[in-house]
């Protein structure tokens, strides 16, 4: 039931995203981390345009919270190479292989030239 409850939410949240408001760090204890488990890692990413991503990494997830305010957890999806992790019907993708990254929105680069600014601190 566990299982389920947690496979509905996390649909919830990849088809509907969540919003928040000036969001300058991402809180312990977020949505993603209640459903889904353990942080893996963390990063944050400076991209071109002034633009910036900070990823929460799981096991087979990604919560980001982007610099224009939105916030939302993402699937792995397959790839051939790096990590990419996407929407329902990947109109929104995240890629991210080493210390770069970029977002392809409805097949449009929106966030590109990204690059690790550091690791975040290790969650607890």
């Amino acid at each position: 039931m566990k299982k389920v409850l947690v496979i509905v939410i996390s649909t919830v949240l990849v088809s509907t995203g969540i919003s928040c408001q000036n969001q300058k760090s991402l809180p312990k204890n977020t949505v993603a981390e209640k459903a889904t488990g353990r942080i893996i890692n963390s990063l944050t990413f400076s991209c071109a345009g002034n633009k910036t991503i900070q990823v929460l990494f799981f096991a087979d997830k990604a919560e980001l919270t982007l610099s224009d305010g939105r916030h939302m957890l993402l699937l792995q999806a397959i790839s051939a190479s790096g990590a990419r992790y996407a929407n329902t019907d990947e109109s929104f993708v995240f890629w991210n292989k080493g210390n770069t990254a970029f977002i392809a929105e409805n097949h449009k680069t929106t966030f590109k030239d990204c690059t690790a600014t550091g690791t975040d601190q290790e969650p607890t």
